[in-house]
């Protein structure tokens, strides 16, 4: 996960902060906070996705989908 955090690092630096980065695959509570500070603006783990910031989602989150979000909100 190390090295998918620095590159969520470089694709904000190149792409700037207006561009959405969504990160899959590997995101748990921990994670998650790494992938926000890092510059991620959505992460998604099964068939759900959360954005900082914007919880209103169509769907009940699982509990580690609420914790991943608790860790993501600034």
């Amino acid at each position: 996960m190390a090295k998918k955090i620095e590159r969520i690092r470089r694709v904000r630096e190149m792409l700037g902060p207006d561009v959405a980065i969504e990160v899959d695959g590997g995101v748990n509570p921990k994670t998650g906070a790494q992938c926000a500070e890092a510059g991620a603006t959505w992460v998604g783990r099964g068939a759900a996705r959360v954005h900082p910031g914007s919880w209103s989602a169509p769907l009940e989150p699982t509990s580690s989908m609420t914790a991943i979000r608790r860790t993501m909100e600034p």
